[in-house]
């Protein structure tokens, strides 16, 4: 199996992305349970012109989804802009890989948080969205270098 050049120039994005959110995490999202617009508008901006320089506006249909997320409280501002972000990056098929991990992984941190095992849409409480959001980038790259 060959794997495309593109795809590992993607696989790399969405790997240091998965990085900066990591260090996002610790130095705001747990302490202040924000992510900054310094992050989160520069990465939806690399995630618009990744889908751009790829020829691939995909992940673009998601938008409308995390946009909507994000008014009906599921998340905070910055959270839905770097989910965009990544999503433009990865292509719809690698969105959608990294929105699993990204569901798995909160609801687990609800759990590590000591709620329990939370079902439904809305959760007792807003878990910091930075590391399930590393997560996010980390299964999206996966799937861009396992994806013909």
């Amino acid at each position: 199996m060959e794997i495309e050049p593109g795809a590992w120039i993607r696989a790399a994005l969405l790997a240091s992305t998965a990085g900066v959110m990591l260090w996002v995490d610790r130095c705001w999202d747990l302490p202040e349970g924000r992510i900054p617009r310094l992050v989160a508008i520069p990465l939806m901006g690399m995630g618009l012109g990744c889908a751009i320089a790829f020829r691939d506006l995909s992940g673009l249909i998601l938008w409308p989804a995390f946009y909507r997320g994000w008014k009906a409280g599921g998340g905070g501002g910055g959270d839905a802009k770097a989910w965009m972000g990544i999503s433009a990056m990865a292509g719809i098929l690698g969105a959608a890989a990294g929105l699993l991990a990204l569901v798995v992984l909160a609801r687990a941190r609800l759990w590590w948080m000591g709620y329990g095992w939370v079902f439904g849409l809305r959760p007792p409480a807003r878990p910091p969205m930075a590391l399930p959001t590393a997560g996010m980038a980390l299964g999206a790259a996966l799937i861009c270098i396992l994806s013909p």
